[in-house]
């Protein structure tokens, strides 16, 4: 899951929404707008998911499986299109005297195994600033694994009481099991 320790995070002239949607793809956490009439003002809440996956025993865990009669259906789906292994960052300075960092996750690829996104990081003045940021960019960029998963309509699990947006939770559905986070829960009305 991703780390919920401290995370270094600067910016300047850009939009909010895309900086709140960095931060949030970084540490895992989420963020709840909701408009209060009372006051006239947006009010944002930070939210932070609960694991409830299989191979933990603090809380109630949630597995979403035909096996137990709460998986309807399933999709799983790897992409790498957004896929990057490599950031070539640049900090502040000019021509030689920029400060350039090539950021990669363990060993550097090369060959065709490398794919490579410059950023540009002006706004940053450490070199651990531009490592960090860059290190959010690979988290960004990695490999994404989609699962859409159909609760049955009449589970012993039920969303809002025992799990919701934000949540870890474990699904099993052809033959593979992942622990997922919970990104999006839609509800449907139908005859």
């Amino acid at each position: 899951f991703p780390s919920h320790d401290t995370h270094e995070y600067s910016s300047r002239y850009k939009n909010l929404s895309d900086d709140i949607k960095e931060i949030c793809d970084a540490t895992g956490l989420g963020v709840s707008n909701e408009y209060n009439p009372s006051t006239g003002k947006i009010e944002i809440d930070i939210i932070q998911g609960v694991d409830r996956t299989a191979n933990q025993s603090f809380n109630s865990r949630v597995i979403i499986s035909t096996e137990y009669d709460t998986l309807n259906n399933a999709e799983i789906r790897d992409s790498d299109i957004d896929y990057q292994n490599v950031v070539i960052a640049a900090g502040q300075g000019v021509g030689v005297d920029r400060e350039v960092q090539i950021v990669y996750d363990t060993t550097e690829p090369t060959g065709v195994e490398r794919r490579e996104t410059f950023e540009d990081m002006r706004d940053l003045e450490t070199v651990g600033s531009i490592q960090a940021r860059a290190a959010n960019v690979l988290a960004e960029k990695s490999v994404t694994k989609f699962i859409d998963a159909g609760v049955l309509n009449y589970s012993q699990l039920q969303v809002g009481v025992d799990y919701d947006l934000g949540d870890y939770i474990t699904i099993s559905a052809y033959g593979e099991t992942e622990d997922v986070q919970i990104t999006m829960i839609q509800e449907s009305w139908s005859q």
